[in-house]
């Protein structure tokens, strides 16, 4: 399972996945120079100050969708063209949690309170375009494998 390149680009995508739970989305800076930082869970103002995010069950419930069907698609090693179909599918999952995320920002954005802020994408945002670029590349890997047993068989 673990020796075919597909299986670690899969794991890979899921870690890239899971890593959105852990880090900021986004950085807003107002126009007094204070920061505030966005994640799934809350918004930290540059003061201390804890607010409550709107919209944010929608990301989360995309991407941990994805993660697990992505982990999922792992365990399907035997079966390459399940995996080939399974990852297809995940390409749209993938799509729709970037285009939550930047909804789930963007509402945020218009919920602050605070004078004309600036923002800027942090590392949570990147991260399911990481996990596309790992998901193409374990379909890649799966692609080959198929070409690999359907010239052995030729050979036989």
């Amino acid at each position: 399972m673990l020796q075919r390149i597909q299986t670690v680009y899969l794991l890979l995508a899921v870690i890239s996945l899971v890593v959105v739970f852990f880090v900021d989305i986004a950085h807003f800076t107002d126009a007094a120079g204070i920061e505030s930082e966005l994640s799934l869970y809350k918004i930290t103002k540059g003061n201390g100050e804890i607010g409550k995010v709107e919209y944010g069950m929608l990301p989360v419930a995309l991407i941990s969708v994805t993660a697990a069907i992505l982990f999922a698609t792992i365990l399907q090693y035997r079966n390459r063209n399940v995996q080939s179909k399974i990852i297809r599918m995940c390409y749209v999952l993938l799509l729709l949690c970037v285009v939550a995320i930047w909804y789930f920002t963007d509402q945020n954005y218009w919920s602050l309170e605070i004078a004309e802020p600036q923002f800027s994408y942090s590392v949570g945002f990147f991260m399911p375009f990481v996990a596309f670029a790992f998901t193409f590349l374990a379909s890649r890997g799966i692609r080959k494998d198929e070409q690999l047993v359907k010239s052995l068989d030729r050979i036989r």
